[in-house]
């Protein structure tokens, strides 16, 4: 009886740590055809972010420029932005694209901020020094700060 007892704790106990460590493919339908790289989940695991070189990660193909770009994934509604291009929905073009590579994304606890760095120069009026940069977007107003610029 005991021998039985601590074998149903201990496979309920390695069921929760599989539970609680399990994985979750965010690329599932589409199949990404370049690298993602360095992954930021929300506390509550609704809001992932990550960088990555893939061209086909959104919805609606916006990552023209060739550089590495930012994205953000709803886990509940399935959705994925990339959040380093502007979108024109009047034309259904990119009005802008940055202009260089923008990676180490992390959101915040309530998903409703993303800081990444990026050496882009055209994410934000006003930025004309060759180096790397610290933005923040929001994503609720859907508007990119540079909180490095000073």
């Amino acid at each position: 009886m005991k021998k039985m007892l601590w074998s149903s704790i201990l496979l309920w106990s390695f069921l929760l740590w599989m539970y609680a460590y399990s994985y979750s493919f965010i690329n599932v339908s589409m199949g990404g055809n370049g690298d993602s790289i360095r992954p930021d989940i929300s506390p509550d695991n609704r809001y992932s972010t990550y960088a990555s070189e893939a061209t086909n990660l959104d919805l609606i193909n916006t990552d023209i420029n060739g550089f590495r770009d930012v994205f953000v994934r709803d886990m509940v509604t399935s959705g994925t932005i990339n959040i380093t291009v502007e979108w024109n929905w009047v034309s259904t073009s990119p009005s802008i694209s940055d202009n260089g590579s923008s990676h180490a994304a992390h959101i915040s606890a309530d998903g409703k901020f993303i800081t990444f760095l990026s050496n882009a120069t055209n994410l934000w009026t006003g930025d004309s020094n060759p180096g790397s940069d610290v933005f923040l977007y929001d994503v609720d107003a859907d508007t990119i700060t540079n909180i490095s610029y000073g």
